[in-house]
């Protein structure tokens, strides 16, 4: 046992000194999934946000700063957290653009120019779909605001994302579409040949509306979701999770 033991010690040893460190970063605000990072037409990038100055600053793959975003706010206001932040999703310029959700949960799209393009009004969550033609949709809720009702919008979207933006920002292969929808989803199967798991969809509160087992079989999942009341609910299989809307 101890030569196994000191044997494991060698490995992980020599695993963790041949990390590279590249650089560190220092941030304000409430980093989502995106982990201060961010994908354009020049590769990756990332962020970190000063609350004191409300600014935010970009870095590129070399992790040179190459431009300071000052984020003008109402009084009160400062940045919590950044979403979706791509250079082609809400127009087809160059520009990069980006969601600030503040911190009494306002939401605002701003430019690298720092100039506030659209105010979506008291929102939380934020997240995008694409229907089987390709059109992407932007959908936002108060879902997590503890108040009684919940609402969402639905904007449609005049850009679009590469593939590896739609990988960095969501499973793409586990998108509902199409999404928002009134009687049926489809979603690719993720399981392997005559493997059996359950699909289970929670509504926004976390409560089990629906379960259905599936089989891999190659062929997409087709859900009926004509029973649900409108919202905004999470579906699950495995590890793989996404959203989808209700109408």
């Amino acid at each position: 046992m101890k030569n196994k033991l000191f044997y494991l010690f060698i490995t992980i040893s020599a695993i963790g000194f041949s990390q590279t460190l590249e650089h560190s970063y220092t941030t304000g605000g409430s980093p989502d999934g995106e982990n201060l990072t961010f994908i354009t037409s020049n590769g990756i990038n990332y962020y970190t946000i000063n609350n004191d100055a409300d600014k935010v600053l970009f870095y590129n793959n070399d992790h040179n700063l190459i431009n300071t975003v000052n984020i003008i706010l109402p009084t009160s206001e400062t940045i919590r957290t950044l979403s979706f932040i791509t250079d082609k999703l809400f127009n087809a310029n160059s520009k990069i653009e980006f969601i600030v959700i503040s911190n009494l949960f306002n939401m605002y799209l701003f430019d690298e120019d720092g100039n506030k393009l659209f105010e979506f009004g008291k929102r939380e969550e934020v997240f995008y779909s694409k229907d089987e033609n390709n059109n992407f949709r932007l959908i936002t809720t108060n879902g997590g605001l503890k108040v009684n009702t919940t609402t969402y919008d639905v904007y449609s979207l005049s850009g679009t994302l590469s593939t590896i933006q739609e990988s960095f920002f969501g499973n793409k292969k586990f998108n509902a579409y199409p999404n928002p929808s009134t009687n049926t989803i489809n979603i690719a199967n993720p399981l392997k040949k005559n493997e059996k798991e359950n699909i289970i969809v929670y509504d926004i509160n976390g409560r089990k509306v629906l379960e259905k087992e599936v089989i891999g079989n190659g062929e997409n999942i087709k859900l009926n979701i004509s029973s649900l009341s409108k919202g905004i609910y999470n579906y699950r299989i495995r590890e793989n999770g996404n959203k989808f809307v209700k109408e």
